[in-house]
C-alpha cells in the first residue's frame, strides 16, 4: 500500500516516548543525585 506523499506519517507516538525517556533518565539522575548527597550528609554528620 503506497500512500500519497510519499513515506509513511509521523506516528504521534515518537515526541511523547521522547518525553517518556527524558523524564524516566531525570528521575534516575535526580534520585542517584539525591541519594548521593543524603550519603555524603550521613558521613558529614557522624564524622562532626
Amino acid at each position: 500500500m503506497a500512500l500519497p506523499g510519499g513515506g509513511p506519517p509521523q506516528p504521534p507516538v515518537g515526541p511523547v516516548r521522547l518525553i517518556g525517556q527524558l523524564f524516566a533518565l531525570a528521575a534516575l539522575f535526580a534520585w542517584l543525585l539525591a541519594a548521593g548527597l543524603w550519603q555524603w550528609l550521613g558521613d558529614r554528620m557522624g564524622h562532626r
